[in-house]
């Protein structure tokens, strides 16, 4: 720069002050240039958020002058080492995991520097941790589940942290609350939720998992090694035509596909021995104040309830039946009754022990006599004949009786015809 230069730019970048000295006497005007510094730096957004996971920030930043025409030149820092020109829009780094300090001043034409600016931060590049502290039974036979969930970090609070949930490998979404997190009227089957924590630097945690089995489905009461007599097998609703030992009789979950196990103890009848005729239920072995469970894993217990499907049925003896009346006499045609003495009506009366009639059926299995009677029907259940006109003589009417166990018995009436 010429001499020339260098004076007018001194010259425009001072203040004019009057120093008055004295010499011999006199006062003399002197003049002594005074410089004025810049603005202390301002440091503009966008800046590290605090705290970041960005271990490279970028600063953007200005100052202001009485004479920006000469221009300003900035010097930076960070963490108290030497400073360096720079310029607004720098990028700093890479930067280690801890607090910093950033700095910056200004330096105008003419050499003035201005106080320095400063932007302390933390950088954060560890993870949080998510943890599922609590959750649902597994097995549950529950619809609905609940779960507790936390999270740590090496610099942010721990309420602080924000949560994200997975049911179900569905979309991630935010966790409602974070403790507890409900979820209500869940299908039965198996179930999994996963959870991640952020923190405040958007730092994010590894997920966490948790599964577990909803399973709604009571076990049942089988009966595939009941014994009748022998290594024959029994199913309740049944009749079983032999003694029925309760001997192994098991709790399962046959009609659950996504089974939990089941447990039993003291199984009503185990090892009873029923002989006589009729119908049991199971319940009535239970004796009042007798331990009894067959519950599965997730807490649901088999009921006794007394339906068809526990119910036993045995029926070792044939039903008796009788012919009511025993015997009958058809008189000698008598043109005044219309023939209304020529018609025999039966009456079966029968019994199958313990058992209830109402399952017995009758059919007429035969007629035996030196004529055809009319009105009787073999295979049915007629109860009444014509013996108008047949040849005298004794007729045996026989009728099978068959209960639901399919044990059969026979019986017979007979009818005496007077010969005409």
């Amino acid at each position: 720069m010429s001499s020339f230069k260098a004076a007018l730019f001194s010259t425009q970048l001072v203040v004019i002050a009057t120093l008055f000295v004295v010499v011999a006497g006199v006062a003399i005007a002197t003049p002594v240039a005074v410089n004025t510094p810049p603005d202390a730096p301002t440091i503009d957004p966008p800046r590290p958020d605090d705290p970041t996971n960005d271990d490279t920030p970028q600063f953007f930043f200005r100052a202001t002058d009485d004479h920006p025409e000469f221009g300003i030149a900035f010097f930076c820092r960070i963490d108290g080492g030497s400073y360096s020109a720079c310029s607004n829009g720098d990028t700093f780094g890479p930067l280690l995991e801890e607090s910093h300090t950033f700095q910056v001043f200004a330096r105008d034409g003419a050499g003035s520097d201005s106080s320095p600016a400063d932007f302390t931060w933390f950088v954060d590049l560890t993870n949080p941790v998510a943890s599922i502290d609590s959750g649902p039974l597994d097995p549950t036979n529950s619809p609905d589940a609940s779960f507790t969930i936390s999270g740590t970090d090496n610099h942010s609070a721990s309420e602080d942290l924000t949560f994200h949930c997975q049911l179900d490998f569905g979309p991630w979404q935010p966790c409602l609350s974070t403790s507890p997190v409900e979820y209500f009227g869940l299908d039965e089957g198996s179930h999994i939720i996963a959870v991640y924590a952020t923190d405040e630097a958007r730092n994010v945690s590894d997920p966490v998992f948790y599964e577990w089995l909803i399973d709604t489905t009571a076990p049942v009461i089988t009966v595939d090694d009941f014994v009748i007599g022998g290594p024959d097998s029994y199913v309740f609703g049944t009749w079983a035509t032999g003694s029925v030992r309760l001997q192994e009789w098991t709790c399962v979950d046959p009609n659950n596909p996504i089974a939990s196990g089941v447990t039993s103890s003291n199984l009503p009848g185990h090892g009873r021995t029923i002989t006589d005729d009729g119908v049991y239920k199971l319940s009535q072995f239970l004796k009042p104040g007798d331990p009894f469970f067959c519950v599965d894993a997730a807490g649901n217990q088999a009921v006794i309830s007394d339906t068809q499907s526990q119910i036993i049925l045995v029926d070792r003896h044939a039903p008796t039946c009788n012919v009511e009346p025993l015997s009958q006499y058809i008189p000698e045609n008598n043109p005044a009754d219309n023939g209304a003495r020529h018609l025999a009506k039966f009456k079966v009366a029968r019994q199958d022990g313990n058992i209830d009639k109402k399952g017995i059926t009758v059919v007429l299995e035969s007629v035996v006599g030196p004529g055809t009677v009319q009105g009787m029907h073999i295979g049915t259940f007629d109860k009444q004949g014509k013996f108008e006109g047949v040849p005298g003589g004794i007729y045996f009417v026989t009728y099978r009786v068959t209960d639901e166990a399919g044990w059969t018995s026979t019986c017979t009436g007979k009818v005496q015809v007077a010969r005409n």
